[in-house]
């Protein structure tokens, strides 16, 4: 008989540093309460942990736990201590730790209440700090029938003669709608009046999103150590906003253990097994977090140590050059007394002839960008547009 399907409490994405990935797993009934560790050690940064406890899809009371302690401990005794930022995130102040030094993660957890009495230990054996090297370059390629591209990263590393690499990425970018529209429509006084473009317009939109899926890649048995345009966004067709004006992608590196990329492969089998009922069903990926107290108690999570690298890459729709718009209609003329008509029906007004008074309107879709964005431009953007 199939087990219970657990989810963890709470799933959460901490952008680039450390992602809690929504663990989908078959556990026996009765085990909802699994602790559940995300994150990494990084050395010379900030490292973030996240601490949960999974609980059945069919339990609407989230469980009760506490946090007692949760620190980097390094082989020579010395403890970096975490602090506990927000909600059940932790973070470790790792910035200046001896690369030549092992170190572990500790975290002393009371899963029914709040008594220290009553914690457990969940910790890793020390682990040595894998060197990640810097990312080669990011690119794109143009699928041949030009309906869509994929984005991908190349790097390598001559120190080791194979490796394990992790990826996460940040995707930003900015689009505009397909009229420039200069007016404004009141609905209750039927009225429509002109805005000022450069701090109300609903032209200039940008978009974020964050990797959900678990992008590993080994080059063992490959000959050489190095990854050539593996694939992170496989598939981004030719009529998404991102192509429309200008994209950017950051991209974070992390090297693994053998151990930790089959954690981690192992999830990627899990995600995508699921939703097929005659593929194999989802395999419980047991990492190197374990109880102190019980060693054969189950715990969900991985914890790598390691350096990371980063890289960022801007790309014009120029660029891209596939770009075509999904949603392209022609605007109507529409008098005053259909205005209000018009609204409801889902247009908005792009311009008005101040001489016969008529309007211009199309689908909102076509009129707002905020309808597949918002106004939040990222500080670091380059363009002037607001």
């Amino acid at each position: 008989m199939r087990g219970i399907k657990y989810i963890l409490v709470p799933i959460l994405a901490l952008l680039l540093g450390s992602c809690i990935y929504p663990y989908d797993i078959e556990l026996k009934e009765g085990a909802e309460g699994t602790v559940t560790i995300d994150g990494d050690i990084i050395y010379g940064e900030i490292s973030t942990f996240t601490v949960g406890l999974t609980q059945s899809v069919a339990d609407s009371v989230s469980k009760q736990f506490f946090v007692n302690t949760l620190y980097v401990e390094c082989e020579d005794g010395t403890k970096y201590q975490g602090v506990n930022e927000r909600g059940d995130i932790y973070i470790v102040d790792t910035r200046h730790l001896d690369k030549e030094k092992r170190y572990r993660f500790v975290a002393k957890i009371s899963k029914d209440g709040f008594s220290p009495s009553n914690a457990r230990t969940y910790m890793t054996d020390f682990m040595e700090v894998q060197i990640t090297p810097p990312i080669d370059s990011i690119s794109y390629q143009i699928a041949q029938d030009s309906l869509s591209v994929s984005i991908n990263v190349s790097t390598h590393d001559d120190s080791k003669p194979e490796g394990y690499y992790r990826w996460e990425y940040e995707e930003n970018w900015e689009f505009k709608s397909v009229y420039r529209a200069t007016y404004e429509y009141a609905y209750y006084s039927n009225s429509v009046y002109e805005i000022d473009f450069e701090t109300e317009n609903r032209y200039y939109c940008w978009g974020k999103a964050l990797s959900r899926d678990v992008l590993v890649y080994s080059t063992k048995n490959s000959g050489s150590n190095v990854v050539y345009q593996e694939v992170l966004n496989g598939n981004i067709d030719a009529t998404d906003k991102r192509l429309n004006t200008l994209y950017c992608i950051d991209v974070i590196q992390y090297s693994l253990t053998e151990e930790g990329y089959n954690f981690w492969k192992t999830l990627k089998k899990n995600e995508e097994g699921m939703g097929d009922i005659f593929s194999p069903q989802p395999s419980k990926p047991r990492g190197n977090i374990y109880c102190e107290e019980d060693k054969d108690e189950y715990v969900i999570g991985h914890i790598g140590c390691s350096s990371v690298t980063r890289m960022r890459r801007f790309i014009t729709t120029q660029e891209f050059g596939i770009y075509r718009e999904a949603d392209m209609t022609s605007p109507s003329i529409i008098g005053r007394e259909g205005w209000q008509t018009a609204y409801m029906e889902g247009l908005d007004v792009i311009e008005i002839n101040e001489e016969t008074r008529e309007c211009f309107w199309a689908p909102l879709k076509c009129v707002d960008c905020r309808k597949y964005g918002t106004k939040d431009k990222p500080d670091f953007w380059p363009t002037t547009n607001k």
